[in-house]
């Protein structure tokens, strides 16, 4: 096996083999900036290195070289801070939810009823309203609405699907199966935390929400959505 300083040699004169690359960076490790760590982590992995491999090999857990790859991903202000001692979490988690609000408001092929772009949040809605009853959805969309004007900062999800961060934020207990303020605070307030945990953007979300309501009264239950409301407001 090469030393350090003939690897050096080899980087000076000639392209590293994939070999060479992964034993230069388990000897440079302890003395890299976490951003340039993190680049050399990429190079690996692009070199076809699996995670494990490289976990393996310079001797971290899989946990610490899936977090470089991140790191890498970073804008370089960023990843200049990082170097400088910033706690990694806060930028990931940051970049973590604004990811999910692109991939949420990124157009999609459907279309809603008014002819505009549906998107990945909205469908969301969709399935996930599914569970409610129907003569209570309308009322349920109302009452998200209202819950959106009071929740504070939403929660940081880093790395969980859309789905696992709508089973995280499931409130506890549950409610009564009947028609109470407790169900209608249980469903509003399920759907408020979790679209503002994947799209920290009111307006965004009350938008689509008022699609949702327009979708609801289309199946022509707006009218008993008002009845029952009127009994419990």
């Amino acid at each position: 096996m090469k030393n350090t300083n003939q690897l050096l040699s080899v980087a000076s004169n000639a392209t590293l083999t994939k070999e060479e690359e992964l034993e230069l960076l388990k000897q440079d490790w302890p003395l890299l900036a976490r951003s340039t760590r993190a680049a050399r982590v990429k190079r690996c992995a692009d070199l076809g290195f699996k995670l494990r491999v490289i976990a393996r090999v310079v001797g971290v857990n899989d946990k610490t070289i899936r977090q470089d790859l991140q790191i890498d991903g970073l804008p370089d202000a960023q990843k200049l801070q990082i170097d400088r001692g910033a706690a990694v979490a806060q930028f990931l988690q940051a970049k973590q939810i604004e990811d999910n609000r692109v991939t949420m408001v990124a157009p999609i092929s459907e279309t809603t009823t008014k002819g505009m772009p549906s998107t990945g949040l909205l469908v969301l809605l969709r399935d996930f309203v599914e569970q409610i009853p129907l003569d209570l959805r309308g009322w349920m969309i109302k009452e998200t609405r209202n819950q959106l004007r009071l929740t504070s900062v939403p929660q940081p999800f880093a790395g969980l699907t859309p789905e696992s961060v709508i089973a995280k934020t499931k409130p506890q207990p549950e409610p009564p199966k009947d028609y109470s303020y407790a169900v209608a605070n249980f469903w509003s307030k399920w759907i408020a935390d979790w679209t503002l945990a994947l799209v920290p953007d009111p307006a965004f979300i009350d938008d689509m929400l008022e699609i949702m309501l327009q979708e609801t009264c289309k199946l022509g239950l707006a009218s008993s959505q008002h009845g029952i409301r009127s009994r419990y407001v």
